[in-house]
């Protein structure tokens, strides 16, 4: 996972690639972008399977939910917090039967530079 600040930072942009183990234990890649857009809440998320999905913010003090997906695809949010200055919690769910379900969750380590 990579953040950094795109178009002169009127965007920030994430990089993303997850490599898992599927149920037949195979293992895949699944890559993916999405660009936000903070003064307006929003964004858009593009992925190795084809998806573009719309997004949208909520942005607190400590941490971003991301609402994504519409009517007409896949729906879900991702909770991203703050744990401190160097970790990162990433919650995933899919809304499914009207309530989000989990499917993920990791914790990200900023590497020095």
């Amino acid at each position: 996972m990579k953040w950094e600040n795109e178009l002169n930072a009127k965007f920030i942009k994430l990089t993303f690639e997850n490599r898992f183990t599927d149920k037949s234990s195979m293992e895949r890649v699944m890559n993916a972008y999405a660009h936000y857009f903070l003064g307006q809440n929003k964004g858009y998320w593009f992925d190795s399977r084809g998806i573009i999905l719309p997004l949208s913010l909520d942005i607190n003090e400590n941490s971003m939910t991301v609402l994504w997906g519409n009517e007409s695809s896949e729906k879900g949010k991702t909770i991203y917090s703050i744990a401190d200055e160097k970790n990162l919690i990433v919650q995933d769910f899919v809304f499914k039967d009207d309530s989000y379900e989990p499917f993920g969750e990791a914790k990200y380590k900023r590497l020095e530079e």
